[in-house]
């Protein structure tokens, strides 16, 4: 489904038409924010996103529009959600796919089942060094390997927390990779250990490992081959499996 600028104003003019005063919809309704947030669900092909930060709901709506054709689901989690919030996603008739919940955020994924798993976790919550370090922290170990966890406002707080944040936690886990997006929002992408196998096998009997598509949003793929280092292209021969943790 394509968010064209007519079907994005008519969803938040439906959601929201009467519950924000005319004075704040400049800065609640971003127009660029929400298609960069849609553009970027659409385009990783995520299905199940956690949010943790929810605010009026412009990223809720975004994400939950760019799901409704793909079954997905979203978790959000807030430590105090407006009943406007509410109200708006529940006039978009998209809230079956929604589960809010009011809580903070750490706390919240400290309580999470270990083997529950996120293709996306968006995080847009208190914006403080020390919060979204433990943030990182707490929900990383819930990322599927090859998901991703994206931050907004990545520049803010005095000297850039958030952005230290994040690069100290890249710095200590060579399995990630962080890439900057667009509207102020980083992204650090969880490799995804996905091994390829041939039949019978690249020429010299050893096994194919993909050391391509480390970013999501980067189409190319390179395979290798993990004894005699030959780089293989993908062919209708092959197929992937995934390796277990």
């Amino acid at each position: 489904m394509i968010m064209t600028h007519q079907k994005m104003h008519d969803i938040f003019n439906k959601s929201y038409l009467g519950l924000i005063k005319d004075e704040e919809r400049t800065d609640v309704i971003n127009p660029e924010y929400v298609e960069c947030l849609y553009d970027l669900t659409e385009r990783s092909k995520r299905m199940r996103m956690a949010e943790l930060g929810i605010m009026y709901g412009m990223s809720t709506i975004s994400f939950l529009y760019s799901l409704m054709n793909r079954g997905g689901s979203l978790l959000s989690i807030d430590i105090d959600i407006r009943g406007k919030t509410l109200e708006a996603v529940g006039r978009s008739g998209m809230d079956f796919m929604w589960s809010p919940h009011e809580a903070d955020s750490v706390k919240f994924g400290e309580s999470l089942d270990p083997d529950e798993k996120f293709d996306l976790i968006y995080v847009d919550s208190n914006h403080t060094y020390e919060h979204c370090r433990k943030e990182i922290e707490v929900w990383y170990p819930h990322l599927q390997e090859g998901g991703m966890m994206a931050f907004h406002d990545i520049s803010a707080g005095q000297g850039g927390e958030i952005f230290r944040a994040i690069s100290e936690f890249v710095v200590g886990h060579p399995e990630v990779k962080f890439s900057p997006y667009r509207q102020d929002i980083g992204i650090i992408f969880r490799r995804g250990r996905v091994r390829l196998e041939l039949e019978p096998g690249c020429r010299c009997g050893g096994v194919i490992f993909e050391v391509g598509g480390f970013n999501p949003l980067d189409k190319s793929t390179a395979y290798r081959c993990e004894v005699c280092s030959s780089i293989i292209s993908l062919t209708s021969g092959y197929r992937k499996k995934s390796i277990p943790p």
